[in-house]
């Protein structure tokens, strides 16, 4: 009896120790079915059998003990902020947890340091945040000026939204007022520059571009595809409605500012022209190098540990350059994006497996620099400029490049699924043969 009560006491108590990791995975924005399988297996490690049950914005666990009782808890999360960095720790928790090298009064303390950690102040943010906007319009656009002016609007919409957020609930209404500003922002200086220069005209669409890419929801497009995947199909329809709605208020922003910059008589000066693909080695070192750079801040700014920042920059290198090359090699953009896309997802599969650590810090800073921002941005300008044909020919791009990224990750992440079951299935065979079986 007593052995029973002990079990009893170690199930409530790995319950509440799974609870609270699965609070702070959901708030940080992990998988579905990564916080499932974390709770069920903290569970496990002091439970007969377990379930859980998550959803985006919350989640339900049942463990029993010796049959003799049931543990069930339910969690509410309220508020998620992606924090990739919080993912990793937790992990690492989790792994400590189940292996028998903490009990379950160390993993909460572990976790309610995790969970009692300040954000990234905005003074950091802001920097990091004006080194990713800017690398991003050196990737794009190329010129040294657009770029110093990117990294500007950058800085001060991460600035703008963290003000926007103290007195504002909801961040589709935040996503319009800093589109907006960033674009305002992004035409004044284009206009000032061209009133000291002689005339010479700044590409504002690339300043633009590059300071929205930062709020463009490609995470929350990753994990709708990896929820789709393991069939948790209403988490999915969830976050792909975040990430439409997320769009859609950037997209509404940005032809705010537009039309607040041209009633305001700065229409004259939007140099509204697209440059070419990289194609000579030069241009495809350099841009590769500044999608590096680039990814890294990124990364940074969602909180990824210090250590796997290289490895990050080197993903969001590599994967611009495959997109690049496959570009100079004749194929279209969305066999581009596709094959890009596909390569970040198996190179984060590996990095993932090598360092020990969730797959999505590598994943997102490979195909951060593939999110269509461009696309986005030409189907609000053309709507701007009242050219329907142009309006539906840059949504369709738009589209198939979002498309793209959602089929890549997918085929990969279901091959490796297939390739890991087809490895147990043989193994487990094995096991039977050895035993005689």
């Amino acid at each position: 009896m007593a052995n029973a009560d002990g079990m009893i006491s170690d199930c409530r108590s790995a319950a509440e120790v799974a609870a609270k990791a699965g609070e702070i995975l959901i708030r940080a924005g992990s998988e579905t079915h990564r916080v499932e399988d974390t709770l069920v297996r903290m569970m496990s490690a002091h439970s007969d059998s377990s379930e859980a049950l998550v959803f985006s914005t919350g989640f339900t666990l049942s463990a029993c003990a010796e049959g003799k009782e049931t543990v069930t808890l339910t969690r509410r999360v309220f508020g998620s902020v992606t924090d990739i960095g919080d993912i990793c720790r937790v992990n690492s928790v989790s792994r400590d947890f189940c292996s028998g090298r903490i009990d379950s009064a160390e993993a909460l303390r572990r976790l309610s340091l995790i969970e009692e950690r300040a954000g990234l102040p905005p003074v950091w943010s802001a920097v990091l945040t004006c080194i990713a906007s800017g690398g991003f319009a050196l990737v794009y656009g190329r010129d040294a000026y657009e770029t110093a002016g990117a990294a500007l609007c950058g800085a001060v919409l991460s600035l703008f939204s963290v003000f926007l957020s103290r007195i504002i609930r909801g961040d589709f209404l935040i996503n319009v007022l800093g589109s907006a500003a960033a674009t305002v922002l992004s035409v004044s200086i284009a206009f000032a520059y061209a009133s000291f220069s002689g005339g010479y005209q700044l590409r504002i669409q690339y300043m633009i571009i590059g300071s929205i890419i930062p709020l463009l929801p490609g995470i929350t497009v990753t994990n709708a595809v990896r929820d789709t995947l393991y069939g948790d199909y209403i988490s999915a329809t969830s976050r792909g409605l975040e990430a439409l709605l997320s769009a859609v208020s950037i997209a509404v922003g940005v032809f705010l500012g537009l039309k607040l910059s041209a009633a305001g008589g700065a229409a004259a000066n939007m140099n509204l022209s697209f440059i070419s693909s990289p194609s000579t080695p030069f241009e495809i070192f350099m841009t590769s190098v500044a999608a590096g750079i680039s990814a890294a801040a990124f990364a940074a700014l969602l909180d990824v540990p210090a250590g796997y920042i290289p490895p990050c920059a080197l993903c969001g290198a590599g994967v611009w350059a495959v997109y690049v090359l496959c570009l100079a090699w004749g194929l279209s953009e969305g066999s581009a994006v596709l094959s890009a896309s596909a390569a970040a997802d198996a190179v984060a599969w590996i990095m993932a497996r090598h360092y020990r650590i969730p797959v999505t810090p590598f994943l997102i800073s490979g195909v951060i620099a593939l999110v269509p921002g461009i696309g986005l941005y030409k189907t609000v300008y053309f709507l701007f400029l009242g050219d329907t044909g142009a309006v539906y020919s840059s949504l369709e791009e738009t589209v198939v490049a979002a498309g793209a990224i959602a089929v890549a990750v997918f085929a990969v992440d279901a091959g490796i699924a297939s390739f890991k079951r087809i490895r147990a299935s043989i193994r487990s065979r094995r096991r039977q043969v050895s035993r005689g079986i």
